[in-house]
């Protein structure tokens, strides 16, 4: 098996290691002179696709993923994305309607969905589908040391993990309502948002803030009268990126990027309009 990934910073290092220990050959492009052992380099992305790897693992910084998904997925060539699909949900359904007309893989990486923590919250929910479910989600993370290419002072982006929990474990339309925490609306480095179903029955505090502390990341649940809870773990996470990776080349399902999209572009919306927006 061939792999192509497409950036390799610390998201696209990491799938490579993960690619090799599950013996793929490994070829690698990134704009900037990045050796790392084990990689075959390619001066340019044609160059890569031309080779016909199996699949392709983009790992450019969020504004690039667009145009480098979609020359993927025209090249025929199963895709796996970093978070987010894309910078906007339009572009997210060019990306999937291209990927459904061509009948080519195209899956997102949001690895936590491979936490054995959070899917026994999933599993349990399924179990007691229709018992009233309350909880918060949380990540605080200091998004001041992070490189200036990433949403440095956009959360909703840059924390799109909790959106997609938010879809993984709740099998219901959600609609969202914003709490401002910030005299900006230009300044998204804070969001608390108010998350319900439509019939209720799930209702959620979203806690996002790009405070200079430690991370933090957390999902407390209560589900009937139990609670359930899970904590963001390391060694925990690098075990669910392995996962991930085996999953997508092994066909399993993974998120699509769009419920995510849907929640950012809702609560954006009703960070403006002040009132309840569906996702």
């Amino acid at each position: 098996m061939t792999m192509l990934i497409i950036g390799l910073g610390n998201a696209g290092r990491r799938h490579a290691r993960n690619a090799i220990a599950l013996g793929a050959e490994v070829i690698g492009y990134d704009v900037r002179p990045v050796p790392m052992a084990g990689v075959v380099r390619v001066s340019s992305l044609a160059q890569g696709l031309a080779l016909r790897p199996d699949a392709a693992v983009v790992a450019t910084p969020p504004e690039d993923h667009f145009k480098t998904v979609l020359e993927c997925l025209g090249a025929r060539i199963p895709t796996l994305v970093e978070k987010p699909l894309a910078t906007n949900l339009a572009d997210g359904h060019v990306l999937h309607a291209l990927a459904n007309k061509l009948d080519v893989r195209l899956a997102v990486a949001y690895q936590l969905r491979f936490h054995d923590g959070l899917r026994a919250m999933r599993d349990e929910l399924r179990r007691q589908r229709g018992c009233p479910v309350r909880g918060v989600i949380a990540c605080y993370a200091a998004m001041k040391d992070w490189p200036p290419c990433t949403y440095s002072r956009d959360v909703l982006m840059e924390f799109s993990h909790e959106l997609d929990l938010l879809c993984f474990l709740f099998d219901a339309t959600l609609s969202v309502k914003v709490m401002p925490l910030s005299r900006s609306q230009n300044d998204w480095t804070k969001y608390h948002l108010f998350v319900e179903s439509t019939d209720r029955c799930y209702k959620v505090d979203l806690w996002l803030d790009s405070a200079p502390i430690m991370v933090c990341r957390y999902v407390r649940l209560y589900i009937a009268v139990q609670s359930w809870s899970w904590d963001f773990e390391e060694a925990a996470n690098e075990a669910a990126y392995r996962l991930e990776l085996e999953a997508f080349l092994a066909g399993g399902h993974l998120s699509d990027g769009l419920g995510a999209l849907r929640l950012v572009e809702a609560a954006r919306l009703s960070a403006v309009t002040g009132k309840w927006e569906e996702a």
